[in-house]
């Protein structure tokens, strides 16, 4: 039988509330709600600017068969560095040799990278933009990278997933910008992504140590 979903939604309130926010939509007539860390972000602006990019990815995903069913099984005791590690294993069934020596060495300074800014107990579950950006920050100034070294490992990393369950994200990417959501800058897209990617490769690998 087809899955049928709504339209991912933001539900929002006044800040002095102090009521959650969630994004929210129907699952084969069954009610979902995921939030994903924006309550823990205070500016109003900022936040509803997050759960907006928060809705049109899960809107992405939808359309590309996700069954957000299997999400409470994500980062329980899959920690970041199991996932990246996974999703890497898992890309290097799709790509050719030299590829995979570029998506190795990206792997690698991520990994180090997580150990140093002492990331590498934490799980997917908890693991969120503000850390990928600061992982992502800290090895351009370790590493001297340029804005283009930048973000050619950042696309190496978003991608890490996509041979682990959904994929698509840079199509995703294109799709959003096409849509002119200019709220949504290329990299506040791609750490978005680079989370979602994360969270596909845990699931996988919970799911294949489950069986």
């Amino acid at each position: 039988m087809k899955n049928s979903w709504t339209i991912p939604k933001v539900k929002s309130y006044p800040l002095e509330t102090e009521k959650e926010w969630y994004v929210w939509f129907r699952f084969n007539g069954v009610l979902k709600f995921v939030k994903t860390g924006i309550n823990k972000i205070p500016n109003y602006s900022e936040r509803l600017e997050e759960a907006n990019l928060l809705a049109e990815v899960l809107k992405e995903r939808l359309e590309k068969g996700w069954v957000p069913d299997n999400s409470t099984k994500i980062g329980k005791s899959c920690r970041v560095i199991e996932a990246v590690s996974y999703g890497f294993e898992q890309k290097k069934l799709s790509v050719k040799k030299n590829t995979i020596d570029n998506f190795q060495s990206t792997v690698n300074f991520f990994c180090e990278a997580i150990r140093k800014l002492k990331f590498d107990k934490m799980i997917v579950a908890n693991f969120e933009r503000g850390h990928a950006k600061a992982i992502l920050e800290y090895l351009k100034k370790e590493k001297n990278w340029t804005n283009k070294n930048y973000n050619k490992h950042l696309g190496y990393l978003r991608s890490i997933g996509s041979g682990a369950k959904v994929g698509g994200y840079a199509k995703s990417l294109d799709n959003l910008n096409k849509k002119k959501v200019l709220s949504f800058t290329p990299l506040s897209c791609n750490l978005k992504f680079l989370i979602f990617a994360l969270k596909d490769s845990a699931e996988a690998l919970v799911l294949l140590l489950s069986k």
